[in-house]
């Protein structure tokens, strides 16, 4: 009867191929998490926003409430062009309770900031209404939320909208 290779191995030959199994997992281990720790540096680099961040056509919808004594349900659809230096054109369609309040594709007009931090302001102007919102930009650009914060110099009504990237190009103007 042949004994197996373990039990020919002395204690102190066990002692070392079980230290050496300990450091070479230790080792692949402290690799791994390395790797792992670089990758998620790099993941984590600052990046920071400014006007060239939104820039492309843009496309929304929203579900609100216009302001007033009575606030009636309402509903917009629009393209917005960003330019990527601080101006803004459109085509808007607003529809409340009494029907189509601005439009079909009314144009807009406006003007932007962007912060370092992806946060601004963004004015637009829709058939003589002036309208303010608070910008909320992915620093990708590809995505902008808005909270409007006033109309016509007067507190806004609840309207936030999500603005999607869909063009890089104008797409508003072309046709």
């Amino acid at each position: 009867m042949t004994r197996s290779f373990i039990n020919r191995i002395t204690l102190r030959g066990r002692i070392a191929v079980l230290v050496s199994t300990c450091a070479l997992t230790t080792a692949g281990a402290m690799a791994l998490i390395e790797s792992a720790s670089s990758r998620a540096a790099s993941s984590t680099s600052v990046t920071t926003c400014g006007l060239a961040t939104l820039n492309g056509t843009y496309s929304s919808t929203a579900y609100s409430w216009t302001g007033g004594s009575t606030p009636t349900p309402m509903a917009s659809a629009d393209f917005e062009q960003f330019n990527g230096s601080g101006g803004v054109l459109g085509k808007a369609t607003v529809v409340g309770t009494n029907g189509v309040e601005f439009g079909p594709f009314q144009p807009t007009s406006g003007t932007y900031t962007l912060s370092a931090n992806c946060t601004g302001t963004l004015t637009v102007d829709i058939a003589g209404t002036t309208a303010v919102f608070d910008l909320y930009a992915s620093p990708s650009g590809d995505v902008v939320n808005e909270v409007m914060t006033e109309v016509d110099g007067a507190p806004g009504s609840p309207d936030a909208d999500t603005e999607t990237r869909v063009s890089p190009s104008d797409l508003i103007h072309s046709r």
